[in-house]
């Protein structure tokens, strides 16, 4: 390290990310009955499972595995801190020749600038003199050319004034034209309506008048259909609802698998948002259900099945806790 020099620490941070993905394969060895009760086909895994996947527990008796690969993805940040030591040198100081004459060069300059001083102020005096003999006469002439620019100027701002006044006037005489055109023409539209109502004949009349029955018939008879299918769908889904209610009511209901027991949540679901539809449409007359009775037949056909398999579990699950 050099004479004269310090020592100083430097700190340093890095951050590092890193992210990563790992897949895996694994389950338990369980009975049929508890893969059963969980959802799964257990006649499948015992016909279907190989041998690596299949032991025999000495309590348990014989126990299978379901492998099912799960994926994991892991994010890491990690932060590292050095210190580093560096040496710094000292700064040298100036030689006392070279301060010496700079010091000299300043008192040089301070004289001249003396010097030029005192010629300004010479010249200063010498132009204050002039500028007094020169400034009687210039007061006179500015006079007489002020007065001069003052009457041009109130000139210009009289014609101003009158040329704004005239444009105001046909701005105005412009705005009560349009104002008179516009009821002019008002007046025309209303004369014409009356006019056409007045020549109608009684043909006419007896036409527009049929017309104006049929529609009204037309949109009774829709109501009237709406309001028969809104009912229908109301009267099929009704008992469904109470079913599923009640089975989802039960305290071994959330015991149940997530496969079986969601399917039956959604059914509920979709039943009550229909079926408060279907009412909706029944009450006031407009209108359609959002779902057609074909639709709603085969949701129910679909929802009974699920009903029966979720009524099959249960009933395994409570003889197993017997």
């Amino acid at each position: 390290m050099p004479a004269g020099a310090t020592v100083e620490e430097v700190e340093t941070v890095m951050t590092r990310e890193a992210v990563s993905e790992t897949y895996a394969e694994g389950g338990e060895f369980l009975p049929i009955g508890v893969w059963s009760t969980r959802g799964f086909d257990g006649e499948a895994i015992q016909r279907l499972a190989p041998p690596e996947d299949r032991q025999l527990h000495e309590i348990l008796g014989p126990t299978y595995r379901l492998r099912i690969r799960s994926r994991v993805t892991t994010f890491s940040r990690e932060s590292i801190r050095e210190t580093v030591k560096a040496a710094k040198a000292k700064p040298v100081a100036i030689a006392a020749p070279a301060a010496a004459a700079a010091a000299a060069a300043l008192a040089i300059e301070a004289d001249g600038d003396e010097a030029a001083a005192e010629g300004d102020d010479a010249a200063a005096a010498a132009a204050k003199t002039s500028d007094e003999s020169s400034s009687d006469s210039s007061e006179t002439s500015s006079n007489s050319s002020s007065s001069d620019s003052s009457d041009k100027k109130g000139k210009k701002k009289s014609k101003k004034s009158k040329k704004a006044a005239k444009k105001d006037k046909k701005k105005s005489k412009k705005s009560k034209k349009s104002k008179k055109s516009k009821k002019s023409s008002k007046k025309d539209k209303k004369d014409k309506k009356d006019k056409a109502a007045k020549e109608e004949t009684p043909a006419e009349r007896k036409a527009r008048e049929g017309v104006a029955k049929a529609a009204a018939k037309a949109a009774a008879r829709a109501s009237a259909v709406s309001t028969k299918a809104a009912e229908a769908i109301a009267d099929k889904l009704e008992p469904m609802i109470e079913q599923l209610q009640a089975f989802v009511d039960k305290p071994l209901f959330n015991m149940l698998a997530a496969p079986i027991r969601d399917p039956l949540m959604a059914f509920l679901a979709k039943f009550q948002a229909l079926l408060d539809s279907a009412k909706a449409v029944a009450a006031s007359g407009t209108g359609a259900v959002d779902c057609e009775m074909k639709e709603v037949l085969k949701e129910i056909i679909l929802a009974k099945k699920q009903l029966q398999l979720s009524t099959a579990m249960m009933a395994l699950m409570t003889k197993s806790m017997k």
